[in-house]
């Protein structure tokens, strides 16, 4: 695994072929991750609950009022982790130099778009 801090707090890294930045938001325990694969042609936004399952379970006391403001999302909390995660992923071709510029931008949109919606509830 390769990481490297690009700004205070943040986060970068390439781990089995996806990269992703981790961005703090001010929540202990919480952060927003974002990835993206080439291979598997997408990118994804997320909100990462380490070893917290109860900030989860309020958070999905709110799902509707959350999905309301960010569309769809996956969310996950396996008994077997002590992690869990909402999430949601855009299908996109990386390597595709037309499409690339639009997909960065709505991807840094939307974790925009996760701080705000998630700080309501944190």
């Amino acid at each position: 695994m390769t990481f490297v801090r690009n700004q205070p707090g943040a986060l970068i890294g390439i781990e089995k072929g996806i990269a992703y930045q981790n961005v703090p938001i001010g929540v202990k325990g919480a952060y927003i991750k974002q990835t993206m694969s080439v291979k598997d042609a997408y990118v994804a936004t997320e909100i990462f609950i380490g070893n917290d399952k109860a900030k989860y379970t309020e958070l999905y006391k709110h799902k509707d009022e959350i999905e309301k403001e960010l569309g769809t999302l996956i969310w996950q909390c396996l008994d077997s982790n002590k992690s869990c995660n909402i999430r949601q992923v855009i299908d996109s071709d990386l390597k595709d130099k037309e499409t690339y510029n639009q997909t960065a931008k709505k991807h840094i949109e939307l974790a925009e778009k996760f701080r705000k919606a998630f700080k309501l509830y944190l």
